[in-house]
């Protein structure tokens, strides 16, 4: 895994998704192998990102932790990274990254 590639994503479902929430919530991390890939998942169970659109993660500011780790995954891998994200306002967010597992190719 490169360093510091969940860090953003695990402070953002904190500071953005739980904070909001009187009562707090969970952040869940999951890695597995999936043949010759990796797939991660960190999910909250926060605010949600309401209407904004997923552009707005490419946004200088607001976002710039998404932005800075779709960029990281673009320079480590290519096309062979695949970045995704859902959110359901009041119900959380889902962050999804794959990439090879084989990681003699990257960097």
């Amino acid at each position: 895994m490169p360093s510091i590639l969940l860090q953003p994503l695990i402070e953002n479902s904190i500071k953005h998704g739980l904070e909001p929430r009187i009562h707090g919530g969970t952040v869940t991390l999951r890695s597995r192998l999936e043949g010759d890939r990796v797939r991660i998942e960190v999910a909250d169970d926060g605010v949600g990102m309401g209407n904004r659109p997923l552009s707005a993660l490419n946004r200088t500011g607001a976002g710039i932790g998404m932005k800075n780790v779709r960029e990281r995954l673009e320079v480590l891998y290519g096309s062979q990274a695949h970045f995704n994200v859902v959110s359901n306002p009041g119900r959380g967010t889902l962050v999804t990254i794959e990439i090879p597992a084989n990681l003699a190719g990257a960097g």
